[in-house]
């Protein structure tokens, strides 16, 4: 499950960049500025009774469609999920991933 925390980091001298909840969105939306590719597009699954709904979101960007983990109780938290899916996939296909489980860890050079 991703951290709490809603800030970034860089750690200076080690090329990292941390990609923490609050920024997945953000982040996602830079890579496909820098890569020129159309913005990301978000998908929403509702599940649930009006007063106890769910949330889970789909990602689409380059082509590819990323799917949140798990039903979130907020729409905005479903949307990073999906985004922090689309960031380690990208990361994991272009080599650029740190071992470091949690926070996520990417090389900045993929954005």
């Amino acid at each position: 499950m991703p951290s709490s925390f809603i800030s970034s980091f860089f750690f200076h001298g080690h090329g990292f960049l941390c990609f923490l909840p609050a920024f997945f969105k953000n982040q996602l939306i830079e890579y496909a500025q820098k890569s020129g590719l159309p913005s990301p597009v978000y998908n929403i699954i509702k599940e649930g009774p009006e007063h106890e709904r769910r949330y889970k979101a789909t990602v689409v960007i380059d082509n590819e469609t990323y799917e949140s983990p798990t039903y979130y109780l907020n729409l905005k938290k479903a949307e990073h999920g999906a985004a922090e899916v689309a960031l380690a996939a990208i990361a994991a296909k272009s080599g650029k991933i740190s071992a470091v489980p949690n926070p996520l860890v990417i090389s900045l050079s993929i954005l």
